[in-house]
């Protein structure tokens, strides 16, 4: 379990360890990030043939189990291995290739392979997602590195908003799998498949295969990767081999059974690719960069892995995938140093080069016997699969791969010949040999292109847990060598007699426009409702600002509102207390005194009349009657008056 855990996290721990500034990492972040992606090897190597998984369970509630886990079964362990081995080879080809910004490249490309080790490990929807979307994140940084020049600008943003159209079907077939399944393990759903529930595997199949078309850059998702030419050499390498445009493949691989419960999407599948591999292969024909030439080659490349997997030949497209990592690897390699060299990668413009960069001639020409399918090189012996299985469906599919062979012999030798051989109007070049540090990982790859696939051919079929291919008689190979042949020959004799032109006229040139058409649409309707998407958010920003601004407003006016109240209170309560303060006062000071007063008035009068109290009645009556003569007085004048 440890063993395995270790494969992707030694290379994301170098991405995080080159993610602190310091001088020592800044100035050592080639050999940090060799040195884990390096480490991540033995892991591999050590779990030769088991089969482990291991992973925990997020959360499970309501009958929805959310788990993150790994294993590493046949295809599992093969992916990895080639995942890692191109890598620290590209890694190693970076360190003296990289001039500028190496602690962030290093950064980046660690986190680039530990990322896509975590993808062909995962067996879980959820991780398998995460993982993805951190590929397209690490190539979307890595292809838009010169983030001075505008095609790079511009490219990265291409590949990664085209890509995010194929990932939109991913997402809802997780999302409709955990609803449907009530799991995220890729294992217990491919287990699961074809028990009581309700969900069509031809509606989930087109959605995983929509986000594979995206990744691998077929009809209608191709234009992108062409584009993402504009990064540097050894991320063309990686993104080309074993890591953007193989996790498309791998996804198909991984689903396979999800897929064979769906004969219509592997019908689909059978078309497109056929369709993307003879499309790219007649393009590559027409261009004259020497990177995009291999871009849209892989593009066709790509293509017969998935014209093999719709006709069931899954065997086929994994052997195919593996040794087209290493032989491409080697191709975009080479085109760095060419293109670094001679200041150009414009086949019009070079010529003559195997006396200047001899090594790198042979290294070039050894990984395009490769994938033209010369025997006894990788390419010869995975396309030997291809045909096997496509033999097995008709003529008519095994002739269409022999035309497929011929055209990668025309655009391959076409761009080898126009590079290193000598041609009318081409220029006699002296350039500086590259470093060993260069020479080195490209003999490397292309030493395996040699045997890589012969070893694979002894193993493929116990390491992988597919159906095998049949055999094939040797008079359809003999077609298929005969076809490499004649197509190495006619680019090659093209080339000498004209130059680097089209090497069948200018009528293919115009397959490029075509094939944007596929693209451009869809792009620019994005892109629209990204502009709508936008206005609208500056419409709700707008009205969220304008809202907030008359709640502060409102906030502002209630608490001076609230504040004049409280003054008011204030003002009256003390009013209040201070009127009670004086009449209590004037209760107990003026009231009680005039009352007082008032009181001793009365007793003062009450002695007077009490002196009248003599005892004589006469006096009495006296009083009596002098109080009536009063009275009759006054009555008297008020009635005159």
């Amino acid at each position: 379990m440890i063993l395995l855990l270790l494969i992707p996290l030694l290379p994301l721990t170098a991405a995080l360890v080159l993610s602190f500034p310091h001088k020592f990492l800044r100035n050592k972040a080639g050999i940090i990030s060799a040195l884990f992606t390096g480490a991540s090897l033995i892991p591999i190597i050590l779990m030769s043939g088991a089969k482990v998984k291991t992973g925990i369970t997020w959360f499970s509630t309501a009958g929805f189990n959310l788990t993150f886990s790994l294993t590493a079964g046949g295809l599992e362990w093969l992916s990895s291995l080639i995942v890692a081995l191109t890598g620290l080879t590209i890694t190693i080809f970076s360190v003296k290739f990289i001039e500028e910004r190496q602690q962030f490249f290093f950064r980046v490309m660690s986190f680039f392979i530990g990322s896509m080790l975590t993808l062909v490990l995962s067996d879980s929807f959820i991780l398998t997602f995460i993982s993805w979307e951190f590929v397209g994140l690490s190539s979307f940084l890595l292809i838009g590195f010169w983030f001075r020049e505008t095609d790079a600008k511009e490219a990265s943003r291409k590949a990664f908003l085209t890509t995010r159209i194929g990932d939109f079907g991913f997402l809802t077939a997780l999302l409709l799998i955990l609803v449907n399944y009530g799991t995220t393990d890729i294992t217990s759903f491919l287990h699961n498949l074809h028990g009581s529930h309700t969900l069509s595997p031809v509606l989930l199949s087109f959605l995983f295969l929509t986000a594979a078309l995206g990744k691998s850059a077929q009809l209608p998702f191709t234009s992108w990767l062409p584009d993402a030419m504009a990064g540097p050499a050894p991320v063309s390498a990686l993104i080309h081999s074993a890591t953007m445009v193989a996790a498309g493949v791998f996804l198909l691989l991984k689903l396979f059974p999800l897929f064979e419960a769906s004969r219509i999407s592997l019908s689909y599948i059978t078309w497109i690719g056929g369709i993307t591999a003879l499309t790219a292969a007649l393009v590559a024909s027409t261009r004259y960069d020497i990177k995009r030439i291999l871009a849209w080659s892989t593009i066709s490349q790509l293509g017969e892995m998935y014209f093999v997997i719709g006709l069931g030949g899954a065997i086929a497209a994994a052997f195919h995938l593996a040794v087209h990592a290493v032989f491409k690897a080697g191709l975009f390699l080479t085109a760095g140093v060419i293109g670094h060299k001679a200041g150009t990668k414009d086949i019009r413009e070079l010529g003559n080069l195997r006396e200047s960069l001899p090594y790198t001639a042979a290294a070039f020409i050894l990984c395009g016997l490769a994938l033209s399918g010369f025997p006894p090189f990788a390419g010869f012996w995975s396309e030997d699969e291809i045909m096997s299985e496509a033999l097995k469906h008709g003529a008519a599919y095994s002739s269409f791969m022999i035309i497929l062979i011929f055209l990668a012999g025309v655009y391959i030798s076409r761009a080898g010949a126009s590079i290193f051989a000598r041609w009318n109007g081409n220029n006699n070049w002296q350039l500086s040999k590259p470093g060993k540090s260069l020479i080195y990982p490209m003999l490397f790859l292309a030493g395996l292109a040699i045997i890589a696939g012969y070893i694979l051919k002894l193993n493929i079929e116990s390491l992988l847990n597919f159906r095998p291919s049949p055999s094939i008689g040797w008079g359809w190979r003999s077609g298929a060598i005969a076809a490499s042949i004649s197509g190495l020959v006619y680019g090659t004799v093209k080339v000498l007699k004209s130059g680097p032109v089209p090497s069948f006229g200018n009528l293919f040139s115009y397959l490029v426009e075509a094939v944007n058409i596929f693209i451009v649409v869809p792009v620019r309707i994005i892109q629209f409702a990204s502009t709508v998407v936008k206005l609208f958010e500056r419409i709700l920003d707008s009205a969220a600002k304008g809202l907030s601004e008359l709640v502060l407003s409102l906030a502002k006016m209630d608490e001076r509102t609230e504040l004049a109240f409280d003054r008011s209170a204030q003002g009256l309560s003390s009013f209040i207390l201070n009127s009670a303060d004086d009449i209590d006062r004037t209760e107990i000071e003026e009231f009680s005194k005039k009352a007082d007063e008032f009181a001793l008035s009365f007793s003062a009068a009450g002695k007077e009349l009490g002196k009248l109290q003599s005892g004589k009645i006469f006096i009495y009556t006296l009083i009596f009657f002098s109080w009536i003569i009063i009275t009759a007085l006054i009555a008297g004048a008020i009635f005159i008056f």
